[in-house]
Formats: C-alpha cells, sequence, structure tokens
C-alpha cells in the first residue's frame, strides 16, 4: 500500500511541477525560423491558410494551458512549414527528442523499401524465413508472418508496460529471445493487441535479411534521400529497436510524414513504392470494435476524418491530412503517460481546428 500511495503522489507532484515550474514561454507568434534544413518557410497566407485563425488556434492553447505537456507545434502545407511555435525551449527547433513509437512507423516505411529490394519476399512470409536462428527454441511462434507483426495481430503477450520497462532497464540479455519468449496470448492473426515486441521482430527480420545494421542501410535508402539526419537510433544487441527508440526533431519527423502524403516521392524522385504506401495507412486491422481508429502497416487511420497519422507516448505525433495537403505535427514531454499525456482525441481536436484554417 505505501508504494501505491507513493507512486500517486509522485504522479502529482510530476503533474504540478509540470505545470507550475515548466510554464509556457511568453508567446511568440507562430512564423517560423529559417535553420536550412530543407524546408521552404512561407506565410500561412501564402499557402491558402487563415492566419488570423490559425494565430487563435496557437494562442489558446498558451493561454488555456490544458495541454501543458505541449512542446511545439508545427504546420505544413503544400510541402512548406507555414506555421509553429515551440511553447517551453526554442532551442527544440534542433535538439533530439524521443518520438517514442513513431519509431514503429519509420519501420514501415522501411518495410516497403525492403519489399521493393526484395530483403522482404512477401508480408506473408512466416518470420521462420528470416529469424530462423532465433525461433529454434520457439516453435509456438515460427508460424507468425510479417503481415501478422505489422498488423499488430501475432498474438504475443508482450506488455507494453511491464516488458518495455524491463527493456529501458537493459534487463534482458538477449531482447529478441526476450519478445520471443513471451507466451502466446492468441493464436496468430486472431485479433489486434497493440505491443511494441512486434515491430522489434519486423527491424530484427530486416537487419538479417540485409545482413547489416539496419540504421546504416535506412540511412542509405532513405534518410539521407529526404535530409532526415537529426536523429539518434537506440540499439539493443546490435539491433535497431523497431518498437521505439529513434530521437529526432519535430522538423525532422514531419518529413517522414511529408514522404507518406507525397506517395513516396521526394523532390521528384520515388523514394518508397506508391503501392506500398497506399496498402500502409490503409486499414488492415480494427483496433476496437467502437473506435474511430484503425490500423493500416504499422500506421494510425482515422477513417472518419480521413486522417492517418505517427503517435508515440507522451504525446508526438505527425498527423497527415491528405484533402488539405497538410501535415500537423506535435512533440511534447516525453516522460509523460496514461493520464497525463496528450492522447489521441486532444491531438485530434487541434488537427480537426487547424484543418478548418485552410481554404
Amino acid at each position: 500500500m505505501k508504494k501505491i500511495v507513493f507512486f500517486i503522489s509522485a504522479i502529482l507532484i510530476f503533474s504540478a511541477c509540470l505545470k507550475e515550474d515548466d510554464p509556457f514561454l511568453p508567446y511568440s507568434g507562430i512564423s517560423p525560423q529559417a535553420i536550412n534544413d530543407g524546408w521552404e518557410i512561407v506565410p500561412p497566407e501564402s499557402v491558402n491558410i487563415d492566419r488570423e485563425l490559425l494565430e487563435g488556434i496557437f494562442q489558446k492553447i498558451q493561454e488555456k494551458g490544458d495541454l501543458f505537456q505541449l512542446r511545439s507545434l508545427l504546420v505544413f502545407r503544400d510541402g512548406k512549414l507555414a506555421a509553429e511555435n515551440y511553447f517551453k525551449d526554442p532551442n527544440d527547433i534542433s535538439t533530439p527528442r524521443p518520438i517514442w513509437s513513431c519509431t514503429k512507423q519509420i519501420v514501415g516505411v522501411l518495410t516497403g523499401k525492403a519489399i521493393e529490394k526484395g530483403a522482404i519476399s512477401n508480408i506473408d512470409d512466416s518470420i521462420n524465413e528470416y529469424l530462423a536462428e532465433e525461433l529454434k527454441n520457439h516453435e509456438d511462434k515460427k508460424s507468425i508472418t510479417i503481415e501478422q507483426l505489422l498488423t499488430m495481430r501475432s498474438g504475443i503477450d508482450f506488455d507494453e508496460t511491464k516488458d518495455v520497462a524491463a527493456l529501458l532497464r537493459n534487463e534482458p540479455t538477449n531482447t529478441i529471445d526476450f519478445i520471443l519468449n513471451q507466451p502466446m496470448a492468441f493464436s496468430p492473426g486472431e485479433q489486434f493487441s497493440y505491443n511494441s515486441g512486434q515491430t522489434h521482430l519486423v527491424a530484427a527480420s530486416l537487419q538479417n535479411s540485409l545482413n547489416r545494421p539496419l540504421e546504416e542501410w535506412a540511412d542509405e535508402v532513405l534518410f539521407s534521400k529526404i535530409g532526415f539526419t537529426k536523429y539518434t537510433w537506440l540499439k539493443y544487441d546490435g539491433y535497431n529497436f523497431g518498437g521505439f527508440g529513434i530521437s529526432t526533431t519535430p522538423r525532422e519527423l514531419a518529413k517522414m510524414a511529408q514522404l507518406v502524403l507525397n506517395n513516396g516521392k521526394w523532390n521528384g524522385e520515388q523514394i518508397i513504392d506508391s503501392t506500398w504506401i497506399d496498402k500502409m495507412i490503409t486499414s488492415q486491422t480494427v483496433t476496437e470494435a467502437d473506435s474511430d481508429y484503425s490500423f493500416g502497416y504499422l500506421w494510425w487511420v482515422n477513417e472518419k476524418e480521413n486522417l492517418y497519422f505517427m503517435a508515440g507516448s507522451g504525446g508526438q505525433y505527425a498527423c497527415v491530412v491528405p484533402d488539405k495537403n497538410m501535415l500537423v505535427v506535435a512533440m511534447s514531454e516525453h516522460d509523460t503517460d496514461g493520464d497525463l499525456e496528450i492522447g489521441f482525441e486532444e491531438f485530434m481536436d487541434i488537427v480537426k481546428d487547424i484543418k478548418i484554417t485552410a481554404n
């Protein structure tokens, strides 16, 4: 009981500190700063965004203070940066911070590239094709397919709280074996169950098939092509972790979302096959019966609002609004979770408001 009381007290104190000790900076407007990072900077009105309405949204967030976790908010249209504000620290413009599960969406994009290059022959392949050595002592996992991992339907009972905490404490001596050693909660393909272990098995499959570090290959075929340079990617046992682990800046995160909005093109070059992009952002599995949110191939989809997006714990988001040719990107305190974090609905409310500003 003492531990529970202490934990609750710690949450309350942490929440109070965020609100009182880390207030937003004085409002500084929405005009982006030119830092020579590949983004064209434009005033919102030049891309048919109502500046007054957009300013009002940023000011409301600043003044109301309910979203005290929010660190940055950026708006892009027609491939150009039209508005941004760094609410707590102007250095966030160039300081990489954890994007947590947005890493999963990047792995989703890389999977498409691996298929194009022949490293993955088919997403219906069993993971035993790529993790044969690792699966020798895990007979119950051999029939799981890449597609089931991409749609979070492998059945592996990896706990997103307890098991992720063990990884963050560097407790497992072999992370792939640690994930494969978890019990099966249900048969492969039976139902959706979101967890980071599944995505790491995708990343490990890619790396084994490529026979080289995933990050090295990713930089060669994708990251360097779109100017995604300001990042780090956590490794376990020599493998870049596929469930989380990338730290980057809001503007760099936006480049990945812009690539997807462009159907895999960047500066006229087809970087990722457009057919894969289309499949990746199409609903493949239902997350909950009454939810507006579904899952593509590692990308979140909201068919009702015609949106697809990247999402990471604590409130890290890059949302694509295709009918407005627009991106809305937000990064928040990376160590908030549960009731303290900016959830899907809170962020979507911001997106819907911003969408209205675009003519």
